[in-house]
């Protein structure tokens, strides 16, 4: 089934980033660096290497660009976090499904370990306003709201947005979001050159496993 991307103009989700101290290449960089990546994928290299390369270059872009900003990098059993400074939010990221950047429903594509629902238990506690309203100081560093940046490739489409995320089903998929922020669509073939193969392989969609 396909779905139709909302593909909204940068100008229309910059004023929603900003409320977040989040600029457009925050996130579609790290977007890009790990689409990238999959490219270096051979038949040759293990199945599974295309899906490492993109989650680790992403998770390394996102840091790369927030850290300097004096945004941290943590990791909690497993979950790579990149936490802004004054503890307003978190920012995890996995690979969605074919709603993903779409008005259609979108959840993980991958089922999650224990630590992600305990951060959807946090999210769904705080009861965020949608005006990213900055949480009591108590609430900070033990219940920090955690975004998600959701990543789905389909044909020539790579559909992303940032999502809070409410409620994580029994199967360990986040299926429910307090807030989605769709983010423009990047084109493949405006992307990408034409070395490397023409398409990655079949577990492109690879999540990192939580310990």
């Amino acid at each position: 089934m396909a779905y139709e991307a909302i593909d909204p103009q940068p100008e229309e989700v910059a004023p929603r980033l900003a409320r977040l101290d989040l600029v457009l290449d925050d996130l579609l960089i790290p977007v890009r660096a790990g689409v990238a990546a999959r490219r270096t994928a051979t038949a040759h290299h293990p199945r599974a290497y295309s899906g490492w390369r993109d989650y680790g270059e992403r998770v390394a872009a996102l840091r790369d660009g927030l850290v300097p900003r004096a945004w941290s990098a943590a990791e909690e059993e497993g979950v790579c976090l990149t936490v802004h400074p004054e503890g307003r939010l978190a920012i995890m990221t996995a690979v969605g499904t074919s709603g993903t950047g779409t008005a259609d429903d979108v959840t993980t594509r991958r089922s999650r370990g224990k630590v992600t629902e305990k951060i959807v238990g946090v999210n769904a506690q705080l009861e965020l306003e949608l005006h990213y309203a900055q949480p009591e100081p108590a609430l900070r560093n033990a219940k920090t709201p955690t975004w998600v940046l959701l990543v789905c490739v389909e044909g020539d489409e790579v559909r992303s947005e940032l999502s809070l995320a409410e409620h994580i089903d029994e199967d360990g998929y986040i299926d429910r979001w307090v807030d989605r922020i769709p983010l423009p669509v990047i084109r493949l073939n405006d992307l990408l050159d034409d070395e490397g193969p023409d398409e990655p392989p079949a577990d492109a969609d690879f999540d990192v496993p939580e310990l």
